[in-house]
């Protein structure tokens, strides 16, 4: 060590850690208990006794410099030691203990309870739109009398209906969220809210006039496709570890497909049992309910979980 060279205070070397891993003074500021003002203090002090900027400070939050980049690594490998030297040492009593750790982006991905909510909720979505997709023109034909060609139109409308809706919905949800913090998971409330709506599939097997039938199925399909959507924006807003957002999405398209594929698989056996298509839309209903309940799991940002 060279004793010319004096350290920053460790109070600013922890504040920078924290901002340059969440890129974010707010979620930095949760994680220490300390209020936003005192980090972004902290950070500047770091930045003049060094004499470098180590964030570039942007309309949409920060963004760590090149010099930032390579300072942060070491830091967090210094902070990464000194963790490891601290449980050695509380550890080295006589006490047996089993310790169960993990790598944070593995702890992230896999051990956070608050992600398998968001992967249920996109597969109880998912569900309903592949009950749609494989089993709505048998329905129409079977139940309704339509024929092949009008199956086909009723069927095809609406997800015509839902691709435009889908971006006219987003965009506004956009607009509403544009002032607000999102890492806190304030979007979640729009998800429930689709989920909400989309359950009017309930309704499917009552409404006897095609009009309405269509109407129904349509809005159901839109807010579910909604709801998915905003559902993985959902979980990048919450995502702490961006190193482990690839996995996250990983998890809920994984999640989303396994729903999917039981979809037309367990409709058939309903229908097989039943000799009716009603249970199936029902099943699909309490799939949304499901998928809110699930929601309900989502309180916080996904923080890796402690090793």
């Amino acid at each position: 060590m060279n004793p010319k060279v004096r350290l920053p205070p460790l109070n600013a070397l922890r504040a920078f850690e924290a901002a340059a891993r969440h890129e974010n003074l707010t979620r930095a500021a949760d994680e220490l208990n300390v209020t936003q003002a005192a980090v972004s203090h902290q950070v500047k002090l770091l930045e003049e006794s060094l004499g470098v900027p180590l964030f570039r400070r942007l309309s949409g939050g920060l963004k760590l410099t090149e010099q930032g980049k390579r300072y942060a690594m070491a830091v967090n490998n210094a902070m990464q030691i000194l963790l490891q030297a601290t449980e050695n040492v509380l550890g080295s009593g006589d006490k047996q203990s089993l310790r169960i750790s993990a790598q944070p982006n593995f702890a992230s991905r896999w051990l956070v309870p608050r992600l398998w909510g968001l992967v249920i909720t996109h597969g109880c979505l998912t569900y309903s739109i592949y009950l749609f997709l494989t089993w709505l023109p048998s329905y129409l034909m079977d139940v309704r009398g339509l024929t092949i060609m009008s199956a086909g139109f009723v069927g095809t409308l609406p997800y015509i209906i839902s691709s435009v809706g889908t971006i006219v919905i987003g965009l506004l949800s956009d607009r509403y969220l544009s002032n607000k913090d999102v890492s806190r998971g304030g979007r979640k409330w729009l998800v429930i809210l689709m989920l909400a709506l989309s359950s009017c599939v309930f309704l499917v097997p009552v409404v006897q006039s095609t009009f309405l039938l269509v109407a129904i199925i349509s809005a159901s399909i839109l807010f579910a496709t909604a709801a998915n959507t905003m559902n993985l924006a959902l979980t990048g807003d919450l995502i702490v570890d961006k190193d482990s957002a690839g996995a996250a999405y990983g998890l809920l398209i994984l999640g989303g497909n396994t729903f999917g594929f039981l979809a037309p698989l367990i409709t058939g056996y309903v229908i097989q049992v039943t000799h009716s298509y009603t249970w199936s839309f029902i099943i699909a209903g309490l799939f949304m309910v499901a998928g809110i309940v699930s929601l309900s799991l989502v309180k916080r940002p996904l923080q890796p979980a402690e090793a």
